[in-house]
């Protein structure tokens, strides 16, 4: 959880520094904030569609700034969502077998059961 609230707000960040960077360097105005977010995600998460860009500057030195940093943070996301569904999946499993594992000593316990009261045998003279 805490990797999800650094990623939004490292985005949120990286969002204000395109608005703000974008608005500075032009006669135009820049991005606004859901824009600036929109790239700023887009470009974070290496999908970089190019559909929102910044007005007033050309791109390459926000990209790349953006890209620097927010590409060892994305491996540190993917790796905690990674050691989380594994945790799970591991968990999940484990009960399971632990089910499958009582109900067969359940009835391992029952046949063994049955076998012993119905099946008496008389000695052979």
């Amino acid at each position: 959880q805490a990797a999800l609230v650094l990623s939004v707000l490292y985005t949120l960040g990286t969002a204000v520094f395109v608005m703000i960077y974008d608005d500075l360097m032009g006669p135009e105005p820049g991005l606004d904030l859901f824009n600036s977010y929109y790239f700023s995600f887009i470009t974070y998460t290496t999908v970089g569609l190019g559909d929102v860009m910044p007005v007033n500057h050309p791109n390459a030195c926000v990209v790349a700034i953006v890209a620097l940093i927010s590409l060892p943070l994305i491996c540190a996301l993917n790796q905690v969502i990674y050691m989380g569904a594994e945790s799970l999946i591991y968990h999940t499993v484990a009960c399971v077998e632990a089910s499958i594992d009582r109900v067969a000593l359940e009835k391992k316990d029952t046949v063994s059961g049955d076998d012993e009261t119905d099946a008496i045998v008389e000695p052979r003279h």
